[in-house]
């Protein structure tokens, strides 16, 4: 299944599924599977809206939970699971932390 974007004919050859396996099941961000496909973030987030997938964001992300489960032994893989969001996000909360407990 193909795409077709009103932004742009960069988004008319990606793979609609592929993409959402890769945001869904593999829970690598935007970002990434944007470098994958060499295309904006922004397309990806088009594209994965456009098909009724929940689209999470850094503000959305309870990130004191995060902090609190970690330090009562979650491992990062299980706050992935809970969570539902990919492990750069949450190494990105947990340094956060680290820098400011510095």
């Amino acid at each position: 299944m193909k795409y077709k974007s009103k932004f742009s004919k960069v988004t008319e050859s990606l793979p609609i599924d592929e993409i959402i396996k890769l945001y869904v099941e593999e829970k690598q961000g935007s970002s990434a599977i944007a470098k994958q496909y060499n295309c904006n973030p922004d397309h990806i987030l088009d594209i994965l809206k456009s098909n009724n997938i929940l689209v999470y964001k850094r503000n959305n992300v309870d990130k004191e939970k995060i902090k609190r489960l970690r330090k009562e032994g979650y491992t990062v893989k299980k706050l992935m699971e809970e969570f539902k969001i990919g492990r750069k996000l949450i190494y990105s909360i947990l340094k956060k932390e680290e820098a400011q407990a510095k």
